[in-house]
């Protein structure tokens, strides 16, 4: 039964990408043009000198397109459930999701994917090779690379569902979504080029750079144990205190119907 439904819901954002798939291209052709301009960024940072903040033009680019594949993923898995969940919320409309024999924070969390974001995703995948391709790994650090991306994708719908969730209890939360985002751009440059308060905050308050920077930091084999077990801490918390909130706003919750 629950197989067939996420089968259901899997099959309804493939028919959403044919219908409306002028947009999902333009969305597909900006997001890859802007993940370029970052990459021509690079190539004209690095064109005078060979090191910036202890970074080579690879380390960059790999920075840059990690944190791209975090962003992507995030997208394609999650970011159109949370673009309609604060007005569903808002409208009382969360019905068909609380009435399946689902768990319902699952079900809203995965109910559409954004197919033309896996494009993007699959494009910074295979630049990130390209930019690896002369780095000596193993499999156990592209392994733990592959987890530590997943780890990133999971921290950023956490904050971004928490913000969403807002809705339940404000109704005008949609001021302060695009927080996220400005943050997350922001940790995907070197982190020697800010304060280091603002390295603080964004490394143990909320860990930004520690979403981007752990893969990173897996496949140069850095130790760098005390961040990442910090890091993993709190994605623990901040799961289990999101699902307690996803049920506590459900009971202020009230249907339209």
């Amino acid at each position: 039964m629950k197989v067939r439904i996420y089968k259901e819901l899997f099959k309804q954002s493939i028919e959403e990408f044919m219908i409306y798939r002028m947009t999902a291209s333009l969305t597909v052709l900006f997001g890859i043009m802007f993940y370029g301009i970052e990459l021509l960024a690079g190539v004209v940072y690095f064109q005078y000198t060979d090191s910036i903040m202890g970074l080579t033009r690879t380390d960059y680019m790999i920075l840059i397109t990690t944190a791209n594949i975090i962003q992507m993923g995030y997208q394609f898995l999650f970011v159109a459930s949370h673009e309609m969940l604060e007005e569903t919320i808002i409208e009382g409309g969360l019905d068909y999701a609380l009435i399946r024999p689902v768990n319902s924070f699952f079900y809203y969390s995965f109910q559409r994917i954004d197919i033309a974001s896996a494009i993007g995703l699959l494009v910074s995948i295979a630049c990130q090779c390209y930019f690896m391709r002369g780095l000596n790994l193993t499999g156990l650090s592209i392994l733990g690379y592959v987890i530590g991306v997943l780890m990133g994708v999971w921290f950023l719908f956490l904050i971004n569902q928490n913000i969403v969730m807002l809705s339940f209890w404000v109704e005008k939360s949609s001021k302060i979504t695009g927080i996220p985002e400005y943050l997350f751009e922001l940790v995907s440059r070197p982190r020697g080029i800010y304060p280091n308060v603002v390295v603080w905050v964004l490394s143990y308050v909320v860990p930004f750079f520690s979403a981007v920077n752990l893969p990173i930091e897996i496949i140069n084999g850095n130790k760098y144990m005390q961040g990442c077990a910090y890091y993993a801490v709190f994605l623990i918390i901040i799961s289990v205190v999101t699902y307690v909130l996803w049920n506590k706003g459900l009971r202020r919750y009230v249907s339209a119907n």
